[in-house]
């Protein structure tokens, strides 16, 4: 293995060795290989990237999940298929308009725990830094394919009621409204551009470092008391942000006050489960 490789393995040594040799593999079939050209033995590969013959065959292991190569015990690993070039569909809006849409959705529930506020959390959510809340982190697949990685925060009377719910098969924004009747509104949306580390990128199922779409979203009640604030990582091949501005009259088009004095304001109620 050349320098220049070893260099790239040694920079990239937080992530696991065979998650990277996959990438590289990865990008190797796609750009230097034929449909039906094999790959190197699992021998020469070992002795190439310098790890044992265990780390290669979990490197060619997603590969083959891919369906990117095809793997015969005896006759070694072939490409199987080659990428085709087509316009991807991209999905927008929010999980309670999927639903409503009847799109085929379901999350899968990672973890559930009482947790200290770190520093950011606690500022969204308008509590003490080390408070007790609950965390909530679930993957939502759309279609049976990942789609988000969504994680919410809750001050803790109120999460310690939500955990007993079924958050598999609905959304916590429609608990919240329906269950517990609950009256609120979503007080700002902040979306950012993110790559994906090693956790995020095995469970939405993309190469690491892709690019993802971060959308942070925080709901009030009526008191202005923050009840819930949402991370969601979107695989950005799937998921596109969209805004549609619309102004009710000629005065909120150039900015004038309305009666009231105010400008028009950035909350959206949220009324049985619709956003």
């Amino acid at each position: 293995m050349d320098r220049l490789m070893k260099r790239a393995l040694s920079f990239f040594h937080p992530y696991p060795k065979y998650l990277q040799i996959a990438d590289i593999l990865r990008n190797r079939i796609l750009t230097q290989m034929l449909l039906g050209d094999r790959l190197p033995p699992e021998v020469s590969l070992s002795a190439d990237f310098g790890v044992s013959r265990e780390t290669i065959r979990q490197a060619l292991e997603p590969l083959e999940r891919e369906g990117l190569i095809s793997r015969t015990r005896g006759r070694g690993s072939f490409v199987a298929r080659r990428p085709v070039s087509s316009p991807v569909e991209k999905l927008t809006g929010m999980v309670e308009d999927f639903m409503a849409l009847r799109l085929k959705t379901h999350a899968k529930l990672l973890q559930k725990e009482i947790v200290k506020a770190d520093e950011e959390v606690s500022g969204y959510l308008k509590v003490e830094k080390d408070a007790m809340i609950v965390r909530i982190d679930r993957l939502r697949f759309l279609d049976e394919k990942p789609l988000a990685y969504h994680v919410a925060f809750l001050p803790a009377d109120i999460g310690v009621r939500i955990l007993q719910e079924d958050l598999e098969h609905t959304s916590i924004v429609y608990v919240l409204a329906n269950t517990f009747r609950f009256a609120f509104e979503e007080d700002q949306q902040i979306v950012e551009a993110e790559s994906t580390d090693v956790r995020l990128a095995e469970h939405l199922g993309v190469p690491i470092g892709s690019p993802i779409l971060l959308m942070r979203r925080v709901y009030i009640t009526e008191g202005e008391r923050p009840i819930a604030y949402f991370k969601s990582y979107y695989r950005a091949d799937r998921y596109m942000y969209t805004v549609k501005l619309r102004q009710p009259d000629r005065a909120r088009r150039m900015g004038a006050p309305t009666k009231d004095g105010a400008r028009g304001s950035r909350r959206r109620r949220v009324a049985g489960g619709r956003r």
